[in-house]
């Protein structure tokens, strides 16, 4: 019995295999405090991909530019805390 020599694998293979770590732990940190929105609806579920993507940069760029490190669950409670203080009081609209 021979030894089976090893595989080349084209540099392009190993270059995906070792950047894609990234989007892995991207798409795992922004599943796991995704916004939970049961619907059929492709736009809706979309939207809130996008958002949960949206939210999750900015806490990549939160870490990054020096900011007060917190866990990424606190961050978006702040996030929505400061969206909610800066809109307002609701308003009501005549007649409605």
């Amino acid at each position: 019995m021979g030894l089976i020599p090893e595989a080349m694998k084209p540099q392009i293979v190993m270059d995906y295999n070792h950047d894609m770590g990234y989007v892995d732990k991207g798409d795992r940190k922004a599943n796991s405090y995704s916004i939970n929105c049961r619907t059929f609806k492709w736009m809706k579920i979309l939207f809130f991909h996008l958002l949960d993507l949206a939210i999750l940069s900015s806490y990549i760029l939160h870490s990054l530019c020096g900011g007060k490190k917190i866990p990424h669950r606190n961050f978006e409670f702040t996030l929505v805390r400061n969206m909610l203080a800066h809109a307002g009081p609701e308003r009501r609209i005549p007649g409605h």
